[in-house]
């Protein structure tokens, strides 16, 4: 069996927070209309299995994503934090007519999966499983900076600080009745 599945999308619009903090700067409500955080361009999922002898099925699920919007924040001297925008959500004021550029990498995940049918031996349902994720170890950048810090300092804007964890592999036992 398998399954495959594109979709294209596009999510633009106001605030993804309280109303409260929208509405607490009214000089930068222009701002607030943009791209949405959630707003991935082209998403591609595939996963299918096949049933081998002996009870045992193998599959595969494969995932990829284009990146996300982010947007730049800049220094807010009432309330001490980089809260403003200079631009609409998902852009940057460096690239203005770029919506493209304000983007975070894109992901692709493979994860693979074999479950073996242990009925025909122990007449009961147990199942052994093993999964592995991630497959070809790709790490995905985390830790966006996105305040518009000044030049010089440990963090600055549009740098990754962090990273998420690469191939893992897991065994299980289920026991169905």
């Amino acid at each position: 069996q398998m399954n495959a599945s594109y979709t294209y999308s596009r999510s633009e619009g106001s605030p993804e927070t309280y109303w409260t903090a929208y509405l607490d700067n009214p000089r930068q409500n222009d701002y607030y209309w943009g791209w949405t955080s959630f707003d991935r361009r082209h998403v591609i999922k595939i996963d299918g299995s096949y049933h081998l002898p002996y009870g045992i099925e193998v599959g595969a699920s494969y995932y990829w994503g284009t990146g996300a919007p982010y947007s730049k924040f800049f220094p807010n001297d009432y309330s001490g934090g980089y809260t403003l925008r200079h631009i609409n959500k998902g852009y940057d004021p460096d690239q203005p007519d770029n919506p493209y550029w304000n983007r975070t990498p894109d992901a692709m995940m493979l994860d693979l999966r074999v479950v073996w049918d242990l009925k025909e031996l122990t007449e009961q349902q147990f199942d052994i499983i093993f999964d592995m994720k991630n497959v070809m170890h790709l790490r995905r950048k985390t830790d966006l900076e996105t305040s518009a810090l000044p030049p010089g300092g440990s963090r600055q804007y549009g740098m990754y600080y962090g990273i998420t964890g690469g191939f893992y592999a897991q065994v299980g036992v289920r026991y169905r009745y």
